[in-house]
């Protein structure tokens, strides 16, 4: 179990240096081409509430369209519909990113205003 755990951690630190990298090469494209770059480093299963407040800034910052990713999309999803939450109903958010391709159904808890 510990051999486990330890391994858990090595892919968790080695997935974090990754998304720096990428980040760092994301940010200077971005800048590159004119538009703002901001980092909100979300670690699969530990999404929380600073992270929401953050996207929501960058969001409500933003003059145009927001482009937010993350390895897989889902976790970008996930904080998008928390920022939403007042805005457009579980629903309508649910639906537009099942649209997109991921399911949020099990986060209707989380999602209703």
């Amino acid at each position: 179990e510990l051999a486990s755990v330890i391994l858990a951690k090595v892919q968790q630190r080695q997935q974090q240096q990754q998304e720096a990298e990428q980040s760092e090469v994301g940010a200077a494209a971005a800048l590159a081409a004119g538009l703002n770059f901001h980092v909100n480093p979300i670690i699969g299963g530990a999404l929380n509430e600073d992270n929401v407040r953050q996207q929501a800034a960058a969001i409500a910052g933003a003059s145009g369209a927001v482009f937010a990713y993350c390895a897989s999309g889902n976790r970008s999803s996930i904080v998008w519909a928390l920022t939403q939450r007042g805005r457009a109903s579980a629903d309508t958010r649910i639906s537009l990113a099942a649209k997109a391709g991921y399911n949020l159904e099990h986060l209707r808890a989380a999602l209703e205003d």
